[in-house]
């Protein structure tokens, strides 16, 4: 690995660092930076770190205020959605000037805005729709924290 491609993987860890809720995130929030940039697909060139070592890991991104997600390293999918979601920010919920009563997730994916939603908006109810069934599962798992206020139908829209 060159130097130019050092940095530019040390920046994206570093962003991804800055997500962290706590301390205690930011082994997680550093292992889903390094993920992001090369999949830990069990022949990761990083030798070390695999999937067998960090298949999903759990996280408290800052912009969910103590909640958790789980986050696979080996999904690129899921790799860039929480990029997308938490280091990017590009669904920012607070410049929503009303507060909602109901959202509706189509294409929920594994979760992530979804939760960002249910985190966001307590007293929301929330109908997330996922297709994919094993999409659906992981899905399920993020939304129990979240109680029966988030409701998963495992239907395409």
């Amino acid at each position: 690995m060159n130097l130019t491609r050092t940095f530019i993987r040390l920046r994206q860890v570093v962003r991804f660092a800055r997500t962290a809720y706590a301390l205690c995130d930011l082994p997680a929030a550093c292992v889903l930076g390094l993920a992001r940039g090369n999949p830990f697909n069990g022949s990761s060139k990083l030798g070390i770190v695999g999937q067998r070592w960090f298949p999903t890991v759990r996280i408290r991104p800052r912009r969910m205020r103590g909640a958790s997600l789980w986050v696979s390293t080996s999904d690129l999918g899921q790799l860039i959605s929480y990029e997308e979601i938490f280091v990017r920010k590009n669904y920012d919920l607070r410049l929503v000037p009303f507060m909602p009563k109901l959202i509706i997730d189509c294409g929920a994916h594994v979760g992530f805005f979804t939760g960002l939603a249910a985190s966001s908006y307590p007293d929301a109810r929330i109908m997330a729709f996922e297709p994919n069934p094993t999409n659906c599962c992981m899905l399920a798992r993020q939304l129990q924290a979240f109680g029966t206020r988030v409701r998963l139908l495992d239907v395409a829209v």
